[in-house]
């Protein structure tokens, strides 16, 4: 599944719902593959074997969002409006209860 990331060099980065099938997935087999891709998800390159753990300290959460922010500017801000929004119109809360995904290649 496609997500907005960020890197420290070493490892990546990536926000999501912390009850979003990827946090299952993670928690029952930490072994995932990643890959650069384009926006509709079509791959750029070979995937490479990592190792994913799930972070839900507010803390992780502030730094990663600021990450992003930095990274993606103003399109990560429009994209953000709008699954706020999504989830106001579907009834829940404007905002997901968060995670982050570290994943080591």
């Amino acid at each position: 599944t496609p997500v907005w990331f960020v890197s420290d060099g070493r490892r990546l980065f990536a926000l999501t719902d912390l009850h979003s099938p990827k946090v299952w997935r993670i928690k029952h087999n930490p072994h995932v593959l990643v890959a650069p891709c384009r926006v509709n998800g079509k791959l750029r390159a070979e995937p490479i074997a990592g190792r994913a753990e799930v972070l839900t300290a507010t803390a992780d959460l502030e730094r990663v969002q600021k990450l992003l922010l930095a990274r993606y500017k103003l399109t990560y801000r429009l994209v953000m409006l709008g699954y706020r929004l999504g989830r106001k119109l579907r009834g829940r809360p404007s905002v997901a209860d968060g995670a982050v995904l570290v994943i080591t290649p």
